[in-house]
């Protein structure tokens, strides 16, 4: 290196005085007692923050990089407009969010200083019309001079800049003004505007800018499109804030626009010099034709952005570089250059692909299948390279009942079947379609054979769900849920045995190489330790990240051999709602009862909980009779809704802590006037609102990233897509959800239902105009009368308590409704990407909510089984079984979270308590026919709250659940019978529930399933299954004998092996049961009590006090009404509530 003279040394300290010196000095504060400025003719100081200062002294030294490196790209062949493709987007942002993000023009002084030669528009800093603010040099600078204020206290407190430039052909123009930093603590908040229209504030384009001028301090600052007409036009900037540090503080060194009208510019190739790798620099050329204009250079995957930078396109050869991020998936991405100003117009394009691994397992090519009987003889277009599975799918009008696999081994070229005896007698009389395929296969690989199949034809069995996953291969995996509750895929049971995992890597949106790399340290070390011990299944929660490091982490999952699950929602909405209760005298501190109020002076004064945050109020005149009712809408500024979700974290509601309400509300009632007010709620939902198709569609888009990942052949479901443990519990029971899509939904259910209005009003006890009112209508319970009330048209319908099944109705209806949209999203996911769509349940009971009713709807249902929730049957266990068997078509059971408890800190236990609670949870969920076990965690976040129930660090956890993989993976342990109590229970531990808010007591007596005997255990369910070994009936009151009458007669008349236990009130609605009970009731010693029964011919008379029977049996229905008169209010007894007195020699 050449060493520096005496001479030259003193040139550099001369060079230092007269440049640097006077700029210091024009930043110097008065506390440094230098000197003090004049800005036209107003006296002022000015004071920089030392920070500001040394941020300036960076980006500097930044600029001489980053000049450096373009005079490098020049000497090197790269153009010398263009700016080096460096800069990534802020790293702390999701990448979702950065495809919102503007871009500035890649302009500098340095490199583009004749800037009207490549301009549209350029209009000089230093000309403003009548502008009385201070124009002075500056270094590089655009402008010759810069307009600039820097003042702590001037006399004016407004600062106008006006410009007039003349535009010389119409059209569509982007500007930038080059002006200080907006947003940055030094600079003065500026607005702008075009020819006298309204004043618009400047929004600071993000990201990364390239900064020039004093103290580094100038940069691009977008002012929107704007349409021109040719001639004079005018801009005026203006500012009348301080900035941040209290000065005044503004400097503009010249506007630019650019003319956008389309097809101005075009980019006629984009070529790499190497095949872009991850990590990598990768040389772009582009060739473009037509004018110049800035532009970004977008690369992106699936629409997310990944990396957005300024480029300037010329016409000819343009050339940058571009540095990928380290960490990015095979996958196939894409480089668009589009307009600064609108990212939907794009100049060009050009895609490039990341290679995955080539698959381990080669797909067979199915050549001819000939069908003779039940023989099949199956021909391949080659030798197999690999051993794989043939299935046959029995198709009868379009839907699947049957499939037999065959299997086939390397080297065959041909293969030899027989269909079995269950496959031929569920095809016998009927004209089918069989679809042979390979498994793997290819996608347009099949064979289809129609016939008429020989014998008596019998009632199909449920339809088979299933579908083909198409990987990224290209290879078709065929898979379905058998009747067993098995999920078959390829040809074999998947039986998972693992946990539900939250990487770490997959809960970073960024994408900074250091922060990923550290993350993804721990989760392969988490995954060593899962395959150590043999276990290769997990599901992904909380799974976010950019998709090209989510490709990244899916891709080595693959590599490892892993099985995953994927967990795709965690939506929740606010639902507008009427609090819908009763006065309750017996209710206790935690009831909230009925709101009372009164109407004076024009106003609504009442009193109601601060947990109320409300949205209006229906008021309800406080008489015998009232007729009419009135809506009030507000905003309320005071009210929270502090109502908990979770249901192992909140079990009861507090109502105690009151506020004072007054509304302003002109109302045609006397001064004085006594009111029940019935508010409308702003309601928290641990569900989303899918009526509303705003929602709908956000949810679809939420969910559209699965389509752009390129998935391996190891993935197996997505779980949860509407959102995490959707439920309707606890603080929704006694809700009634109201939206104008709501009750759409409503009025077509009731149609449906009812097919005509006289029928409703029959059901409902009113007379109701038509099916839209009826949708509308809210209950309101005064006494023993029931009011149901029109917040829009304000009528008010008498009807009755125990006959009108409006509030059952009601409930059916949000629940049947929100299973179909479940079932048409889960269709909608499938046709992205074809693998089972499974829902978790929450909950005691099998509700409608849960239950599918589409074929080719949701495929499984989720256990979520905790021993901290007591027996795991008599719960969620019981209520997911009912779920599933009461589908319209075969599911899958599988266990989405198996844990000791669902409670922050797994109540200072690591996993389970011992080897023998994991292993007898297992055992006893085996016994519903659960297929598969994912354990609650394998390693979950935040780690602070879920470290104990981790098992990937915990050696003896993981050796415990090895020991149940090798027990039940081959998924040949199958269900015991089932059986069943209907109709369905309710949540016991909840302040009310959804019968208690309107009536005095619930549907039955049973609220969860209850153990018969042995491993028999009868599973809470509000949908009736088709198959079952008995079914336990308790329906002792109205309205609900109502609703349920036909579907009990049916049974007694089916003589199904049905036990009714206790007692029938309202006799003679459910005609076939009721014959046998008498209104005569007998007390025992021990204090319970049991309704009489009729000894009638061909019964069996089982039990009697004093020659009075109260158990018989009549066919196969055993009716038995000896009840305790202690009615449990937590977990019932190990046999349940009500069967105490039930000899179990009686129902053998």
């Amino acid at each position: 290196m050449k060493k520096k003279t005496a001479s030259e040394s003193h040139l550099g300290i001369i060079m230092l005085i007269i440049f640097v010196i006077p700029v210091l000095l024009n930043f110097a504060g008065p506390t440094k007692g230098w000197i003090s400025r004049f800005i036209s003719v107003r006296k002022t100081n000015t004071h920089v923050p030392q920070q500001d200062i040394n941020a300036r002294k960076t980006n500097n030294k930044t600029d001489q990089t980053n000049r450096k490196q373009l005079a490098n790209n020049h000497k090197a062949g790269f153009a010398p407009q263009l700016s080096n493709f460096v800069k990534p987007m802020e790293e702390s942002m999701p990448a979702a969010l950065q495809s919102g993000m503007g871009n500035a023009p890649p302009l500098t002084p340095g490199i583009h200083g004749n800037i009207s030669q490549i301009a549209d528009i350029w209009i000089k800093a230093e000309t403003p019309v009548d502008a009385p603010l201070r124009i002075e040099h500056c270094t590089d600078p655009f402008s010759k001079r810069i307009v600039r204020v820097l003042a702590a206290n001037p006399d004016e407190k407004e600062f106008l800049t006006p410009y007039e430039f003349e535009v010389k052909d119409a059209g569509n123009y982007k500007f930038y003004a080059a002006l200080i930093p907006q947003g940055e603590s030094y600079a003065s908040p500026v607005e702008y505007r075009f020819d006298q229209e309204e004043w618009q504030k400047i929004i600071p384009i993000k990201g990364k800018r390239i900064k020039w001028g004093v103290s580094n301090a100038i940069n691009w600052e977008s002012l929107g499109r704007r349409e021109l007409t040719a001639g004079i036009h005018r801009l005026e900037l203006r500012f009348n804030e301080k900035a941040r540090n209290g000065n005044w503080s503004f400097m503009c060194d010249g506007i630019v626009g650019f003319r956008q009208d389309a097809g101005k510019i075009k980019v006629n190739s984009i070529l790499f010099n190497t095949p872009p790798q991850a990590g990598e620099t990768v040389a772009v050329e582009v060739v473009v034709s037509g004018g110049s204009q800035p532009a970004a250079a977008v690369l992106s995957l699936g629409g997310q952005v990944i990396l957005s930078e300024s480029v300037f396109l010329q016409r000819g050869t343009n050339r940058f570089s571009l540095t990928l991020p380290e960490y990015l998936g095979a996958n196939t991405y894409q480089i668009k250059l589009v307009s600064l100003s609108d990212s939907n117009d794009v100049f060009g394009q050009r895609s490039f692909t990341i290679p995955a691994l080539p698959p381990t397992i080669l797909p067979g090519v199915l050549k001819e299948v000939t069908v003779e009987g039940a023989v099949c003889d199956i021909r391949f277009a080659s030798p197999l390279k690999n051993d794989i599975n043939i299935s046959c799918f029995l198709f009868v009008k379009e839907k699947v009942y049957a499939v037999e696999t065959f299997q086939a081994k390397k080297g065959q070229t041909q293969l030899t079947g027989t269909f079995s005896k269950p496959f031929m007698a569920t095809a016998a009389g009927h004209s089918a379609k069989l679809v042979f395929r390979a498994c793997p296969g290819i996608t347009t690989n099949k064979v289809t054979l129609s016939r008429k199949f020989p014998g008596s034809r019998k009632k199909l069995p449920k339809p088979i769900n299933y579908g083909i996953f198409v990987d990224r291969y290209g290879h078709a995996h065929p898979w379905y849920m058998s009747r067993k509750y098995q999920y078959v895929f390829d040809g074999e049971i998947y039986f998972p045995v693992g946990g539900m995992w939250c990487p770490s890597t997959l809960g970073y949106s960024g994408l900074d190489s250091a922060t990923i790399k550290k993350r993804l340290e721990h989760d392969k070390q988490t995954l060593d330790n899962l395959l150590e011990y043999g276990l290769n299944d997990v599901y992904l929660n909380l799974a976010g990240g950019a998709l090209p490091v989510r490709q990244y982490f899916l891709d080595m999952l693959e590599r490892r051999g892993v099985h995953y699950g994927y967990q795709l929602g965690n939506a929740k909405n606010t639902i507008p709602s009427f609090f819908i209760s009763r006065d309750n005298p017996a209710g206790g501190n935690r009831w909230q009862g009925l709101i009372h109020g009164q109407y004076s002076n024009g106003q609504i004064i009442a009193e109601m909980p601060k947990s109320y945050k409300v949205a209006g109020f229906l008021i309800v005149p406080e008489t015998l009779s009232p007729q009419t009712c009135f809506m009030a809408s507000f905003e309320d500024t005071e009210g929270k809704d502090t109502r908990h979700h979770i249901i192992d974290l909140a079990v009861e509601q507090d109502f105690k802590k009151i506020r004072r309400v007054a509304v302003n509300i002109k109302l045609p009632l006397p001064d004085n006037s006594n009111v029940i007010i019935i508010p409308l709620l702003h309601s928290k939902m641990h569900h989303a609102n899918v009526w509303d198709p705003t929602v709908r569609k956000t949810i679809t888009e939420r969910l559209s990233w699965i389509k752009d990942i390129q998935w391996g052949s190891h993935l197996r479901c997505f779980i949860d897509p509407l959102g995490n443990e959707t439920h309707m519990l606890n603080s929704t029971e006694n809700l009634r959800q109201y939206t104008p899509h709501i009750n759409a939904d409503f009025r077509r259910w009731l149609k449906n239902k009812y097919r005509t209005l006289s029928a409703l009003q029959k059901s409902w006890k009113i007379e109701v105009s038509d099916f839209a009112e009826a949708a509308r209508l809210i209950p309101l319970r005064v006494n023993d009368s029931l009011w149901l009330c029109d917040p829009d048209s304000g009528r008010i319908h008498k009807s009755s308590l125990s006959k009108s099944i409006a509030w059952i109705d009601y409930n059916d209806m949000i629940r049947d409704t929100f299973a179909a949209y479940s079932d048409d999203f889960a269709v909608q996911i499938k046709s992205l990407v074809n693998v089972p769509v499974v829902n978790k349940l929450v909950g005691a009971v099998g509700t409608k909510l849960h239950i599918s009713r589409k074929y080719l709807g949701f495929d499984g249902i989720g256990y979520e089984v905790y021993l901290n929730h007591g027996q795991p049957l008599a719960g969620h266990g019981g209520a997911a079984r009912a779920a599933a068997e009461a589908a319209s078509h075969t599911m899958w059971k599988i266990g989405t979270e198996v844990g000791h408890s669902a409670k922050v800190g797994n109540e200072d236990v690591k996993f389970f308590k011992s080897e023998a609670a994991v292993k007898n949870l297992a055992r006893e969920l085996s016994t519903t026919g659960i297929q598969g076990f994912y354990f609650f965690g394998f390693d979950l976040r935040p780690n602070n709250m879920w470290k104990n129930h981790n098992f990937h660090d915990f050696p003896a956890g993981l050796q415990w659940v090895k020991d149940i993989k090798a027990k039940y993976a081959d998924g040949t342990t199958l269900a015991s019978p089932s059986s069943f109590v209907y109709p369905g229970g309710y949540t016991w531990w909840w302040w009310t529930t959804r019968w208690k808010s309107l009536y005095d007591y619930d549907c039955n007596e049973f609220p969860i399933s209850v153990k018969i005997s042995g491993n028999e255990w009868a599973s809470n369910t509000d949908v009736l299954p088709e198959d079952f070994k008995r079914v336990i009936v308790n329906c002792p009151n109205p309205p609900f004998s109502l609703k349920y009458a036909e579907d009990i007669n049916r049974l007694i008349k089916e003589n199904k092996n049905m036990i009714y236990v206790g007692f029938r009130n309202d006799l003679g609605v459910i005609q076939e049961l009721d014959r046998f009970f008498t209104a005569d009731k007998i007390t025992f010693d021990d204090g319970s009590v049991a309704q009489v029964l009729n000894s009638m011919p061909g019964t069996k008379t089982l039990a009697t006090h004093n020659g009075k029977p109260w158990a018989i049996k009549s066919g196969n229905m055993v009716i038995m009404t000896r009840t305790p008169t202690q009615v449990r209010k937590n977990n019932p007894a190990p046999h349940g509530h009500g069967l105490k007195y039930l000899n179990r020699e009686w129902i053998k």
